[in-house]
């Protein structure tokens, strides 16, 4: 059994107990998520069926194998290129011949290329669908001959009194209702079974790169965020992993997914500070499988959250910490350059209040204060690869390891 925390405010925990009736616990069961109408689904089968150049936007989707296999049944039956988002957690297999990319913070140039292409577009609960066509149609609210079907319960928070939304998006057909259950419907509708085939296969094998692994350009001094991704992406070929904390602008390219738990997506807050308790929770999460939970930080929010190792050291809830340590909250460094360049300042002022440095924490150090494993500061692509070997292996014993990678920027 998963272990269950359960937080209690002040009040009620101090306040004596008497006799109370237990309610029925079946009385407040989760509602039965929403499925599309017959006449929806057939409308949309039939807009599939004369479309000659598809794609599925796989936003926030299910995580079982079962809804993750018919998403690639469903993709396959249509011939339909997929566009996945880091943003969210894994949804479709990356290296499958259909994965035409995966979105970052926002689509870039590639993605929006493919996103214009398309007769068809089919949102799977997107983030941000509305901003989305806003960029690949660079404000015009229509494009001609594009019909767009957004299934997703985000129309249900368009309301004037409450702005927890993006911008409304403009579209064809608005399906309120799960995603996956539109996408087995549609697979009932057009085949009778929603049910997919079981896969006796070994994974797809990775797509080729453009350079093989072990002769990727990297600089030997100064490493960079890509240099971490390429690294990791190497050294954790093998092992069964799960990404579940990555910092803003982490190389998409590098993101390797084959099932639902590969990539545990984004918090969606934008918040720093509460990335080591969301990675050690996450972690705890996946304690009982073979999964190899892997979490790459900023210093900032390392550091503000750093006292969260002690707890994974404690209980014994095996991580991977790389810090991205570019010794600023660099974040806000960019923010102030495009302000001070908007209102005409210096931008050599940008890192004022934001560098982390003189003196610089050690943060290795302070990791093994905490009872975990800490490597650095590296500053070179071979120290950095020996350390990764040295920690997969730690934390496949099931410790707690961090490592302070120095990169240049961010």
């Amino acid at each position: 059994m998963a272990p269950v925390l359960v937080s209690l405010d002040a009040t009620v925990q101090e306040t004596e107990c008497g006799p109370c009736a237990v309610p029925d616990v079946a009385l407040f069961r989760a509602p039965t998520p929403p499925a599309p109408s017959a006449q929806l689904v057939d409308e949309i089968c039939q807009i599939l069926d004369r479309s000659t150049a598809p794609i599925i936007l796989m936003g926030r989707v299910g995580r079982s194998d079962a809804e993750w296999s018919r998403r690639v049944l469903l993709a396959e039956n249509l011939n339909a290129r997929v566009v996945t988002d880091q943003k969210v957690a894994a949804s479709f297999p990356t290296d499958h011949a259909l994965h035409a990319g995966m979105s970052e913070v926002l689509p870039g140039s590639g993605i929006q290329d493919v996103l214009r292409a398309a007769d068809v577009l089919l949102s799977l609960d997107w983030v941000d669908l509305g901003g989305t066509l806003n960029s690949v149609r660079q404000g015009a609210p229509e494009s001609a001959g594009q019909t767009v079907i957004s299934c997703s319960l985000d129309p249900m928070l368009h309301k004037g009194a409450i702005k927890d939304h993006f911008e409304p998006a403009p579209v064809n057909i608005n399906v309120l209702a799960d995603p996956d259950l539109l996408v087995s419907a549609l697979l009932e509708r057009r085949h009778g079974d929603a049910t997919p085939p079981r896969c006796e296969d070994p994974p797809l094998p990775r797509k080729a790169t453009t350079t093989p692994t072990g002769e990727r350009s990297r600089s030997e001094t100064n490493l960079s965020l890509t240099d971490i991704a390429e690294a990791l992406d190497d050294l954790l070929v093998g092992h069964s992993h799960s990404l579940v904390r990555l910092p803003l602008r982490w190389p998409s390219s590098d993101i390797h997914v084959s099932a639902p738990l590969d990539n545990l997506g984004g918090d969606g807050g934008g918040g720093i500070g509460a990335g080591p308790s969301m990675a050690i929770g996450s972690s705890l999460g996946l304690l009982r499988t073979d999964r190899l939970p892997v979490a790459v930080l900023g210093d900032g929010d390392f550091l503000m959250g750093a006292t969260a190792l002690w707890t994974a050291a404690h209980y014994g809830i095996p991580l991977l910490v790389v810090v991205a340590n570019n010794r600023s909250f660099f974040n806000d460094e960019r923010h102030q350059e495009l302000v001070a360049q908007s209102r005409g300042r210096p931008v050599e002022n940008r890192w004022l209040g934001q560098h982390i440095r003189d003196p610089d924490p050690d943060i290795s150090g302070l990791a093994r204060s905490l009872g975990a494993d800490g490597y650095g500061p590296i500053t070179s692509a071979a120290e950095l690869r020996e350390a990764f070997k040295h920690g997969i292996d730690r934390v496949t014993a099931g410790g707690v390891v961090v490592i302070d990678a120095r990169i240049m920027g961010a």
